[in-house]
């Protein structure tokens, strides 16, 4: 994450084709630290581990990049920079419904060049049904199997990404 004490008390930062959640109150600080994450895939060497100014691998430094999933619509890019993630170095996804959100996680697991993908907020997905229907009508557990489904298809995606030896996570806010 970039945040030794939170790296320490996790044991050494987000797990390599893993899922981690970070949940909190509001204004508790989870999309900085997810942005702190962010800024730490841009500073990796993706074939040693080790931060670029201390790779010691024969050939150049291999970069990543993050995709972060604005669910909310609430980042601040300059809050992002203030933290030193650089524009270049994360895509911003947005889209109208949590399928949605999904099928572009899946897409972006799938490259080869995404490292992190942050969606962020897990809460805020909502599903194409509910979002097209009357306030009124009642979609209960609809957004629970929607996220059901979504972790069970990012965890596949996860494992075929291990499989092909391309090093992802997933982070959840």
């Amino acid at each position: 994450t970039g945040v030794f004490t939170v790296d320490y008390v996790i044991g050494g930062g987000l797990p390599i084709w893993g899922t981690t959640c970070f949940w909190g109150p509001e204004m508790s600080g989870k999309s900085s630290l997810a942005l702190n994450a962010v800024e730490m895939v841009d500073r990796l060497c993706w074939r040693c581990y080790k931060l670029k100014e201390f790779c010691e691998c024969s050939q150049p430094p291999i970069s990543m990049r993050s995709v972060w999933e604005d669910v909310e619509g609430t980042l601040d890019r300059e809050w992002a920079a203030c933290i030193g993630a650089r524009p270049e170095s994360y895509v911003v996804a947005l889209a109208d419904y949590g399928e949605a959100y999904v099928n572009i996680a899946e897409r972006a697991l799938s490259a080869h060049d995404c490292a992190l993908l942050v969606i962020d907020s897990l809460a805020a997905l909502t599903p194409e049904a509910q979002f097209e229907a009357p306030a009124e009508d009642q979609f209960i557990g609809r957004q629970a199997a929607m996220i059901g489904n979504a972790v069970r298809k990012l965890k596949q995606r996860l494992i075929r990404e291990r499989k092909a030896e391309h090093p992802c996570t997933i982070l959840f806010v």
